[in-house]
């Protein structure tokens, strides 16, 4: 419901059009490994949902602009800070072995291989503040 009416409204086309009209060339489009993978079990998070990505991707190579693809939640967090998606109360419980490498390099793989041919994304972020 309201997860669904957010995604379809928080970004428009009018967004990229209004980006390129300041006279800038890309944009940075944070993504969660949770929009690529789906959830892992138990974490509150809501995916797969690629089509946002596809849909952001499209608008702005209409507009003209370059996309960074940022992997800006990783599986596990990529540290224990809120920028991650995984902000831990009492602070210090994060730990470096809770971050899921093997799931981070699957994510940036099904991100590679989907878009290597697009020619507005011309990078990809391997991860958000580590």
């Amino acid at each position: 419901g309201e997860l669904i009416k957010h995604r379809e409204t928080f970004v428009t086309k009018q967004d990229f059009q209004q980006i390129k009209s300041y006279g800038l060339n890309a944009v940075r489009l944070p993504v969660g490994y949770w929009i690529v993978l789906g959830p892992a079990a138990g974490e509150p998070y809501e995916g797969p949902a690629l089509e946002y990505i596809d849909r952001a991707v499209s608008w702005a190579q209409e507009c003209g602009l370059q996309v960074l693809l940022d992997l800006h939640g990783c599986p596990g967090g990529e540290s224990g800070d809120a920028p991650c998606g995984r902000h831990q109360r009492p602070s210090g419980t994060w730990q470096w072995n809770s971050w899921r490498f093997d799931e981070t390099w699957r994510a940036l793989e099904v991100l590679a291989r989907r878009y290597c041919t697009c020619k507005a994304v011309t990078g990809i972020q391997v991860c958000n503040e580590p």
